[in-house]
């Protein structure tokens, strides 16, 4: 028993550590993958800390992260990839809503993305398991994404599939006037605003196994079939720069 009492608490603060991050100043450390296989509720928690202070998120260095729900970044918050890899679940369309991206930036500015790759690992996907989106980005502005690596979207090519997937690495949208878009996922429909003055830049899109037909897909008011002249909430002012693209796409 004695031996016991020694050794317990050593286990239980090695679990604890592996759900947790650290603080130093203006940087959020996580320092580490969560030992239950889902990492979005760990960086969520920090992205949360990090946006009541302008505080910079770095992952720990060229590590992997497993995404079951999507992550929503907020006002001011950098996230520093450390060259680390985000990806989500195999049964992402199951764990959350229809059509729903791995990463959000809806409502904010002023956010960072840089040094990461988010891999949708289409390369292993059907059809049914195809998540939607990498990025989704409405009402965003003055944000920055910046060598990130993105890859293997959509699905894994088969002369069988008849669908070519719509699953964009970037979606950019603005609205003013709800189910103005049907590319907008069903979940943010209702919700207006104008994405402006966001750079992507120095970016990889690396479709080599896998097909779908969006690199970057930039959208403004679509459905309603107004006068853009009368529109409030555009997509505009918006720069690409320097970015790589290797793969099928039917659009860009």
């Amino acid at each position: 028993m004695k031996f016991t009492k020694i050794l317990l608490p050593a286990i239980v603060a090695t679990l604890i550590a592996s759900y947790s991050y650290s603080q130093k100043k203006d940087t959020i450390f996580v320092t580490g993958s969560s030992v239950s296989g889902d990492d979005s509720e760990m960086i969520q928690n920090a992205i949360d800390k990090a946006s009541t202070a302008n505080r910079i998120i770095k992952l720990g260095y060229n590590k992997k992260y497993t995404l079951k729900h999507p992550l929503y970044f907020k006002n001011n918050v950098t996230l520093e990839g450390n060259s680390s890899t985000l990806t989500p679940v195999w049964d992402w369309p199951m764990q959350n809503k229809q059509d729903m991206p791995m990463l959000n930036i809806i409502g904010q500015s002023n956010v960072k993305l840089n040094n990461l790759v988010l891999d949708l690992q289409g390369d292993k996907r059907d059809i049914k398991h195809r998540v939607y989106c990498t990025l989704f980005m409405l009402g965003a502005s003055n944000c920055v994404v910046d060598n990130v690596i993105f890859k293997n979207g959509g699905i894994t090519y088969s002369e069988n599939e008849s669908v070519v997937p719509v699953s964009p690495h970037i979606l950019m949208c603005s609205q003013d006037a709800a189910n103005d878009l049907d590319a907008i996922p069903v979940s943010f429909r209702s919700i207006l605003g104008s994405s402006n003055n966001n750079t992507v830049l120095n970016c990889k899109f690396l479709n080599k196994n896998t097909f779908s037909r969006f690199g970057i897909r930039v959208l403004s008011n679509w459905e309603l079939k107004r006068n853009p002249k009368v529109f409030k909430n555009k997509t505009e002012r918006n720069v690409f720069k320097r970015n790589y693209f290797e793969g099928e796409y039917s659009w860009n």
